[in-house]
């Protein structure tokens, strides 16, 4: 009897044994069959994904912005095609050169400065000419007034020759922009056709089209001559103490910062919240139409939706590089234009500066005054550049939820 017990119980623990060793070899035989599959698999998406990508960027027409590229010169932050930017972006490759962003940025900054350097002496140069005469002339208030005039006069010649130059730059800089945006954003735009994303589109045609008619209508018609206004009046308010036209300029001004504050506002605001309710709706609409090739095409609508997959984040991917370069290039355009400004206006200000120890109020206040209004083209520049890239980054984002 015992020994029976003995036998059953040396049968169960040799079942047991056996089971447990059994469930094992399932494990480990389970494990590296499905890591063998998952880096077999894994292997086959990367190749079809790069595959979809390079297909999709095929289809791309370039050239238009490869032209905006090759009109910015020779620079060491660009200084590749932008097929081939676009291509380091999409294999992960592309870093930032941080010792060539540097040396192109103080070549600008040391470059302007030099140009600079004649104006600023040529200004106190004029000023203290202008403190020796003075103390040469006779007492009479009539040969005092005179000689005050010329010599005003000289100096708001010197200032009008260098606002030519930043007139134009800060014209050339605004058609600039507004010609990236009729180049980059149709790209992007059939991009997210490719993907499907219709709402979008039918938020973001418009839109465009506002900002294009904002940069050209408002920017380059109204508040660029806005400013040459308050330059002229700046001069005449400062030529003559007969007839003043400080309220004026205030009011004009005023004029220009409520127009940048409330266009900035209102478009910045209805964009994102469309943007992103598009995308949203987007989504829906794509995952629906996933769902039902795989629910109802008989065989092959389960491949046929992993390969809507494939395509579609590689047109994404592909969208968000063009975006990115397209960021780049702006930021390259704008660079110089504003460094040269901001180098003038710091110009100014020195001068001023110096100036107003000599004692020669009348040149010191006009500089002080051109000194003012220089902020005003930055804003332009700045705030269309900055409307031109949230754009761009909602345009970018909005595939990105799908």
């Amino acid at each position: 009897m015992k020994f029976k017990k003995f036998l059953y119980k040396f049968n169960n623990r040799k079942k047991f044994l056996l089971i447990i060793v059994l469930l094992i070899l399932a494990l480990l035989s389970t494990f590296k069959f499905d890591t063998f599959v998952s880096a077999s698999n894994s292997s086959d998406n990367l190749s079809d994904l790069s595959a979809g990508v390079m297909g999709v960027l095929d289809g791309v027409n370039l050239d238009e912005m490869q032209n905006l590229v090759d009109e910015l010169g020779n620079n060491s932050i660009f200084n590749v095609s932008v097929r081939e930017r676009i291509e380091s972006i999409l294999k992960g490759e592309y870093s930032t050169n941080y010792s060539s962003m540097l040396s192109a940025f103080l070549g600008v900054v040391f470059g302007n400065i030099k140009s600079v350097l004649p104006f600023i002496f040529t200004l106190v140069a004029i000023g203290l000419l202008s403190n020796v005469v003075g103390n040469l002339k006779s007492n009479t208030s009539g040969v005092e007034n005179t000689t005050n005039f010329i010599f005003l006069s000289v100096a708001i010649l010197v200032v009008l020759i260098s606002f030519k130059g930043i007139l134009g730059t800060t014209n050339k800089t605004l058609n600039s922009i507004l010609t990236q945006m009729q180049i980059v954003f149709p790209i992007l735009i059939t991009l997210l056709g490719t993907i499907g994303s219709v709402s979008s589109i039918s938020i973001y045609n418009p839109l465009v089209a506002i900002l294009s008619t904002l940069v050209s209508v408002v920017f380059d018609k109204f508040l660029y001559p806005l400013f040459i206004i308050i330059f002229v009046l700046t001069i005449l308010g400062n030529l003559t103490d007969t007839i003043k036209f400080d309220k004026l300029n205030g009011f004009l001004m005023s004029t220009f910062k409520w127009s940048i504050g409330i266009i900035f506002t209102l478009f910045t605001g209805f964009l994102s919240i469309q943007g992103i309710t598009a995308g949203k709706f987007d989504s829906v609409s794509i995952k629906a139409t996933k769902f039902a090739m795989k629910s109802y095409i008989p065989i092959i609508g389960s491949y046929v939706s992993d390969g809507m997959d494939f395509f579609v984040l590689g047109a994404t991917l592909v969208k968000n590089s063009i975006g990115l370069v397209g960021v780049l290039i702006l930021i390259i355009s704008i660079l110089s234009p504003i460094i040269m400004i901001i180098v003038y206006k710091l110009a100014l200000q020195l001068s001023s500066g110096i100036l107003q120890i000599t004692g020669n109020s009348k040149i010191c206040k006009f500089l002080g005054d051109c000194n003012k209004i220089l902020i005003l083209p930055i804003v332009l520049i700045i705030g269309v550049s900055f409307m031109y890239i949230i754009t761009i980054s909602l345009i970018m984002c909005t595939a990105n939820i799908l």
